[in-house]
């Protein structure tokens, strides 16, 4: 309308544009959606992020990994609101990312007749810069509660924790110098637990240190005789990159990380048998797929439990009022009396149920 007004000069178009909305109320409009139900016209706020390109795959994968499944309402009611909590989360690191980036400057770049120390140094800043940067912001980017954060680690204490008193309870009789008792179970499996889990987290910690180099120092080879001064300063890099990665590694602000605290793992874990099943939660942790099936199996579980707990109560006063009011189908055909009890009863009652189903 603008180009029209200058080609045909019509004072009728400058007028019009004058009477138009500013921007900011056309971006309002434009970020509204009228929808007509019959006769009730609805509209539906779609807030546009101001930083789209910091919404990655990642992001999209981890949201539609964590979205209930429950039914329909709720798997879309659940995305609207993580949607929302993202775009508000990815807003605030921006921030936190801008602020930090103005009180912490990024050093210069070095000369090229730098010496392999100042190089160290300098690459050795770098990281524990971008490592601070990147923890603080996280952290600040964390709304939920100590119990939030911690609720995974107690449900795979718990989890660890039954599996360690069956594998007790089933493998180490009471004469074995490893039985201590039933009273001391959970501690002692919360001991070893605890120990796998930090051990474990001190590992793949530097295992992702060691891997995130591109190329290992020792698969670099010269071709020729004359490139022998190139792999040396090659070398030389690497090794000063393995160096300080190794170094940002045990100067980490990571609490779990900790050298003492692998050697207290260390010290732990001889006596724990909770290699297999520690694995088991790693794979499980690590694959959005498996994190997913985990998470309807447990919903599908615990539905089955509060049935099967429903079922048991019915059971059991089925089992009473049959022993009070009829004793004679809790005998044989000699007379002998199957149970004694209410709760053998109710076995025997759930048993012949069974059967007779």
């Amino acid at each position: 309308m603008h180009v029209l007004r200058e080609q045909t000069g019509n004072e009728m178009l400058g007028d019009l544009l004058k009477s138009c909305p500013p921007v900011v109320e056309l971006q309002a409009m434009l970020r509204t959606i009228e929808i007509a139900r019959g006769d009730v016209l609805e509209k539906v706020y779609f807030r546009k992020p101001t930083i789209c390109n910091a919404i990655h795959d990642g992001h999209k994968r981890e949201l539609t990994d964590s979205v209930l499944r429950d039914s329909q309402t709720v798997k879309i009611s659940d995305f609207l609101d993580k949607s929302k909590e993202l775009i508000l989360q990815i807003e605030h690191l921006h921030i936190c990312q801008a602020f930090l980036d103005r009180m912490l400057p990024r050093p210069g770049e070095l000369p090229a007749d730098a010496g392999w120390v100042r190089k160290g140094l300098h690459s050795l800043w770098t990281r524990q810069r971008s490592e601070f940067v990147t923890n603080v912001v996280e952290h600040s980017g964390r709304r939920e509660s100590m119990w939030g954060k911690n609720k995974g680690w107690v449900r795979h204490w718990l989890y660890i924790g039954m599996i360690n008193v069956v594998v007790v309870a089933f493998y180490v009789p009471p004469d074995h110098p490893g039985y201590t008792g039933p009273m001391s179970w959970p501690a002692w499996c919360a001991y070893h637990f605890l120990a796998w889990c930090l051990l474990f987290d001190c590992i793949t910690w530097h295992l992702r240190v060691v891997l995130s180099l591109r190329v290992s120092p020792a698969r670099v080879k010269p071709k020729k005789a004359k490139q022998k001064h190139s792999f040396r300063k090659t070398l030389e890099k690497k090794v000063v990159s393995y160096a300080s990665r190794i170094a940002t590694s045990l100067l980490s602000p990571n609490p779990m990380c900790g050298t003492w605290r692998t050697i207290v793992c260390v010290l732990g874990i001889i006596y724990s048998p909770l290699l297999f099943p520690l694995h088991l939660m790693v794979i499980i942790g690590y694959y959005s797929t498996l994190r997913f099936v985990l998470r309807a199996i447990s919903t599908n579980i615990s539905t089955l439990l509060s049935t099967g707990l429903l079922a048991g109560i019915i059971i059991y006063f089925f089992g009473i009022v049959g022993q009070v009011a009829f004793p004679e189908d809790f005998m044989d055909s000699d007379g002998t009396v199957l149970c004694s009890s209410i709760g053998e009863c109710t076995v025997l009652a759930a048993t012949l149920g069974v059967r007779s189903g």
